[in-house]
């Protein structure tokens, strides 16, 4: 009896737990003050940085680094977390850069459609860019080495099986032989 009135209320706690964490947040992004605001040709991809040429610079009202993007230029930015991965070299890209505080240029990060506050590297056309488990190479690496652990592993305990079935049978044909 103790125990089922205790899982009861254990489930009123945890339901009450999930309704209020489902709850919309009403809290507003906070953004430090930007470098610019761009849009760029992707045309080269290189460890965390990628660089841009610079088609247009867009006025966002943010602005208050002294470095920032120019038209016709190429601007330099580092992506943490391997978010360099989803950006495709050749795609144009609206691009809201900070100042980088380790001094090399900018830093941006992409923009996720399932996260309100996530950064400012969007589509040009505004739209967010697709990041999810498909689409990450990283992790590709993974899974391939994983199934092919897993097809070694599967042949290896094939292997192990057919020779203990083979040993098996041969211990029942020598006591089928001791027998008669």
């Amino acid at each position: 009896m103790r125990c089922r009135v205790f899982a009861g209320l254990l489930g009123v706690l945890c339901a009450g737990a999930l309704l209020t964490s489902c709850t919309p947040s009403h809290s507003k992004c906070s953004m430090a003050p930007t470098a610019g605001t761009f849009v760029g040709t992707l045309i080269e991809r290189r460890g965390s940085t990628a660089t841009f040429r610079v088609v247009r610079v867009v006025p966002d009202g943010r602005d208050a680094s002294p470095i920032r993007p120019e038209a016709g230029r190429l601007a330099v930015v580092r992506y943490e977390r391997h978010e360099e991965q989803f950006l495709r070299t050749g795609d144009r890209y609206l691009v809201t850069v900070w100042p980088d505080p380790k001094g090399n240029g900018f830093f941006s990060s992409v923009h996720m459609a399932n996260h309100d506050c996530s950064g400012g590297t969007v589509h040009a056309d505004g739209s967010a860019i697709d990041t999810s488990l498909r689409h990450q190479p990283h992790l590709h690496h993974v899974v391939f080495a994983f199934a092919a652990v897993l097809a070694a592993l599967a042949l290896l305990v094939g292997a192990w099986m057919a020779g203990t079935r083979r040993r098996q049978r041969r211990a029942v044909e020598a006591l089928r032989r001791s027998a008669s």
